[in-house]
């Protein structure tokens, strides 16, 4: 198996997926890892336990790093090094993580350390794929300023009104 990140991110709706499973403070809970995200929302709900599978070992890799990232860093650095923020400083920062992590996933992050200067939130195939789309096709509909207006509306209704008046137009 190539050394491949799939998804550095969950991009499923974790709330639907919290409330569908109804976990309780006396449920064991078996998830997939993926980016991560999921695990996270089922521990926001206190289960008895978790367990984390996938078929792939490099995003059970990830998982541990963003856990030793929340167990080591203060919340800025934490942001930061995941990726949210521009940053030089993300390997000194993943130093600071590797006490929480085995042989194997230090080996394995510090093979592949333009992971770890890129963010680790944007290493993922399925986010390379997002960016291209984001950096070529969607400026063929919308202008930066349409895209970044859009972000900032806060309702499903205004959503769809700019996307019915603004970017569902014939170059999309």
């Amino acid at each position: 198996m190539k050394e491949h990140i799939q998804y550095s991110m969950c991009w499923e709706d974790p709330k639907v997926m919290v409330e569908a499973l109804n976990v309780s403070k006396n449920d064991k809970v078996l998830s997939i890892a993926s980016g991560g995200e999921n695990v996270f929302a089922i521990l926001l709900k206190n289960p008895l336990a978790i367990v984390a599978i996938d078929s792939n070992k490099y995003q059970i890799y990830l998982l541990k790093l963003k856990i030793a990232a929340i167990k080591s860093l203060e919340y800025e650095e934490f942001v930061e090094f995941l990726g949210f923020k521009s940053s030089n400083e993300r390997l000194k920062l993943f130093n600071k993580c590797r006490v929480h992590l085995s042989t194997e996933e230090i080996k394995f992050w510090l093979s592949n350390p333009r992971y770890i200067k890129n963010g680790i939130v944007h290493i993922g195939k399925f986010e390379s794929y997002l960016n291209i789309f984001r950096r070529f096709v969607l400026p063929l509909a919308l202008s930066t300023e349409q895209t970044k207006y859009y972000l900032t509306l806060d309702s499903i209704k205004k959503q769809e009104t700019f996307f019915k008046n603004e970017w569902d137009n014939w170059r999309w």
